[in-house]
């Protein structure tokens, strides 16, 4: 399977403090429709510990159950939900040693081959909320992000990241991934 991202933005431009200017391209993890996705029970509290970020859970963590959905076209990279990556061995073995200084390896329970969830720890308050265009609610939450514009600045050399609590909790990778 490919590797697939979507852009989430088109590259803004920022000054830097040194004057100079530095393009930024932030993707976050496409749904294709034709490749295999996995789904847990609705309202699992382990999935709902996931939207807490941050958060290590390696030492507590029991696996959730997982079960994938009819496809015709096998991944390495099943869809899950946008907030977390899933991988097979095969992906680990080739993206874990750059995915592991970002986040952690959680193992999930699946019937076929061996899954395992990739959750990123940094949060970066990265998102540029007055150049964004975003959905909110007349009491200011943020309900979506239509159009983000990343802070460069603020992102510097860190490959994967969510942003913070009040905004939604997409992973984030920016090319150097």
């Amino acid at each position: 399977a490919v590797l697939d991202f979507t852009p989430r933005l088109h590259p803004t431009l920022k000054d830097s403090p040194l004057g100079s200017v530095r393009k930024v391209k932030v993707y976050k993890v496409r749904i294709d429709p034709d490749v295999r996705r996995v789904n847990c029970r609705r309202g699992d509290p382990k999935l709902l510990a996931i939207a807490e970020r941050g958060v290590r859970r390696s030492d507590t963590w029991t696996p959730i159950r997982v079960i994938s959905e009819d496809s015709d076209e096998p991944s390495d990279l099943p869809y899950f939900i946008s907030d977390v990556l899933v991988m097979t061995d095969h992906a680990i073995d080739v993206l874990g040693d750059v995915f592991a200084p970002w986040g952690e390896f959680l193992p999930l329970k699946h019937r076929g081959d061996r899954l395992t969830m990739f959750v990123p720890l940094v949060v970066l308050d990265a998102l540029d909320r007055a150049a964004s265009d975003l959905w909110t609610l007349p009491s200011g939450r943020v309900v979506s992000v239509n159009v983000p514009v990343f802070r460069p600045e603020v992102i510097g050399q860190t490959p994967i990241f969510r942003l913070p609590p009040g905004l939604p909790g997409d992973m984030n990778l920016t090319e150097e991934v």
